[in-house]
C-alpha cells in the first residue's frame, strides 16, 4: 500500500485500518475468479491535527 510518513501517533490509530485491509484483500484473492485488476479503498478517520 501506498501510505504517506506520519507520526506514530497516527499510526497507532490508522494501524488497525491498514491490517483490515490486508486481511480484506487476501481474502478476495482466495475468493476471486481470475486476476486482480483495481482495488480502491475509502476510509473516513479523525486523525489528531
Amino acid at each position: 500500500m501506498n501510505v504517506p510518513s506520519v507520526s506514530d501517533e497516527v499510526l497507532a490509530q490508522v494501524g488497525p485500518y491498514l491490517t483490515l485491509g490486508e486481511m480484506l484483500g487476501s481474502l478476495h484473492m482466495q475468493i476471486a475468479k481470475g486476476e486482480l485488476r483495481k482495488s480502491t479503498w475509502n476510509t473516513v478517520v479523525n486523525l489528531p491535527s
